[in-house]
């Protein structure tokens, strides 16, 4: 069973770099608009990164920063 991406949104956390840029790729390359985060750490990398996979795939990219090691950041913790 194949799961239809075109025009959905996507989450993908760790985004700028490794699997996470693997996976935003992947998803960008099937016309799935993409909500990009990242650690605060990677602003540049993370806004980069969404400008060209925006530019190359005609998508729709929206960036948040977020360290998700905090506790009282994360869902979970509240």
């Amino acid at each position: 069973m194949r799961v239809q991406v075109k025009g959905r949104n996507v989450l993908v956390t760790g985004s700028s770099m490794g699997i996470g840029k693997g996976l935003s790729e992947c998803f960008a390359k099937e016309g799935a608009n993409l909500v990009l985060a990242d650690h605060p750490g990677q602003h540049e990398r993370l806004e980069e990164w969404a400008a060209e996979l925006g530019s190359i795939y005609g998508i729709k990219t929206w960036t948040f920063l977020i360290d998700l090691t905090e506790p009282e950041r994360s869902p979970a913790g509240k």
